[in-house]
């Protein structure tokens, strides 16, 4: 499972980044450091949970759990699980995110797939004539049947 780390100033440009996020969005770091946001890099679906969760992290000095899915220079997408940290500058004031991404396209997709294995499994279920049923019927020495 890959994991990125950046930090940056909420709404604007990222501030660091490591290289497994640098190769998560195929850019370089003087492409990106100090130029792009990441909003940039959020599909249009994901945009709109991002602007919604924007302030949490400030007013609650974490977020976590965010599901994002993010589109690579080349149009290519990853979707993320996103954790950011407020940090306070000595004030007490915002200062800057950190932020945590772990690349989770590869579980979600095997999830989805179990979803689609599990509904065609109750469809046939359903579909089946219980009278249909191969084999004898067992005690169920739980619930006194014999």
């Amino acid at each position: 499972m890959d994991i990125t780390l950046s930090t940056s100033k909420v709404a604007s440009c990222t501030l660091t980044i490591n290289a497994t996020a640098l190769s998560w969005l195929g850019c370089t770091h003087e492409e990106l450091i100090g130029k792009r946001r990441a909003l940039e890099f959020l599909t249009p679906e994901g945009q709109a949970p991002f602007h919604q969760n924007f302030g949490r992290p400030k007013a609650q000095g974490r977020v976590e759990g965010l599901v994002f899915d993010l589109v690579r220079v080349r149009g290519t997408s990853r979707r993320g699980s996103v954790t950011a940290t407020v940090i306070n500058n000595a004030g007490d004031l915002f200062e800057m995110s950190r932020t945590v991404k772990l690349q989770i396209t590869d579980l979600n997709q095997k999830r989805e797939a179990v979803r689609q294995l599990t509904a065609e499994q109750s469809s046939r279920v359903l579909a089946q004539d219980p009278r249909d049923s191969a084999g004898p019927c067992l005690p169920d020495p739980l619930h006194g049947q014999e």
